[in-house]
């Protein structure tokens, strides 16, 4: 997003200006640059950052990694610089999408388990789990890329 000759996914997380900017603005920086002292790789920093912080901070966090990311992608494949607003934006559209999701499926499971408990997701800790589907049906789930310098998917 920056130029960088060596631009890796610990760079664009952590280190580029924009990401740091857009953390500031978040007001996370703070429970993010301690890591940076501890780890030099993404992975670690943000493993380390899933069993310290809180469910609220991690939702934040995952959320603007993400945007951060998707506006490197949008730089690289499209040859747009999002602005930091977009990159925030786009991360708080995002949580509050997964917030809602998240909790229309609480009830959702509630008023299942309240009617009737042989169609429950949810295991005995609250958790909404996948169960495998009705016979006679199958479930598939599909990812792809598309790569138009190499011409293929």
């Amino acid at each position: 997003m920056c130029e960088d000759l060596h631009e890796d996914s610990f760079h664009i997380l952590f280190h580029c200006q924009v990401a740091i900017d857009v953390w500031s603005a978040t007001n996370v920086w703070h429970l993010i640059s301690p890591s940076l002292n501890q780890f030099d790789n993404a992975p670690d920093i943000i493993f380390n950052l899933m069993q310290k912080l809180s469910t609220t901070h991690i939702e934040l966090i995952v959320t603007i990694m993400w945007s951060i990311w998707k506006a490197r992608n949008v730089k690289l494949w499209q040859q747009v610089s999002d602005s930091n607003i977009t990159i925030l934006e786009r991360a708080k559209h995002l949580l509050k999408g997964w917030r809602t999701a998240n909790h229309k499926q609480n009830l959702v499971s509630h008023v299942i388990t309240s009617d009737n408990p042989s169609t429950s997701h949810q295991n005995r800790d609250g958790n909404i789990r996948w169960r495998k589907p009705m016979r006679g049906r199958f479930k598939c789930n599909v990812d792809a890329s598309f790569s138009n310098i190499n011409n293929k998917i």
